[in-house]
């Protein structure tokens, strides 16, 4: 029996798990799949347990599997330049030069009104609705909790946005400035 060195078993072990784009292709779309019905499944989860118990206490856990399989995905997604780089509603990249910095700004504002609002709108539905104790609604008039609620949420979605979506354009930049730099030493 011949033992193979490391370069040898790299290169076998490289040849027999090679795939083509067809078989990556689906692989990926498969996960795609398989995330979204995650997500699916636990946000019927949450719902069912705030309209049927009445409160967000036995959530815990449904919260926390969204969370952990966000932040997967975003760490994930951080080998790609591509995926990090700011995105209109309808997912089209934004500019990244400097002369986009207001279409930028412009999408920044309205991506924060549009959580901003869905997240009031939601609130406000499960607690007038359904029943579901919110504390931002006790004691207070409906638009009053509703403008008490949209106006951090807005400012710290704005913030978020601004801040993540400046510094993807940033490092973008960057990087593509290296590639050129290395194209020209060559």
């Amino acid at each position: 029996m011949k033992l193979l060195n490391s370069k040898e078993l790299a290169a076998k072990l490289a040849a027999d798990l090679h795939q083509d784009e067809r078989i990556t292709r689906n692989t990926q779309q498969a996960s795609m799949w398989a995330v979204l019905a995650a997500y699916t499944y636990l946000i019927f989860e949450i719902i069912y347990k705030v309209i049927t118990t009445k409160s967000v206490d036995d959530c815990g856990w449904a919260v926390g599997l969204i969370l952990i399989i966000s932040v997967v995905l975003l760490i994930a997604e951080k080998s790609h330049i591509e995926a990090m780089l700011p995105r209109s509603l309808n997912r089209k990249l934004l500019p990244v030069n400097i002369s986009g910095r207001k279409k930028r700004r412009l999408h920044y504002v309205l991506n924060s009104l549009w959580l901003s609002a869905g997240i009031v709108i939601v609130s406000t539905v499960l607690h007038y609705g359904f029943g579901v104790q919110d504390a931002q609604f006790e004691g207070v008039s409906a638009l009053k909790g509703a403008v008490q609620m949209f106006i951090p949420f807005f400012v710290f979605s704005l913030l978020f946005q601004w801040i993540t979506g400046e510094l993807a354009v940033k490092k973008y930049n960057k990087q593509c400035d290296e590639l050129e730099e290395d194209s020209d030493n060559r």
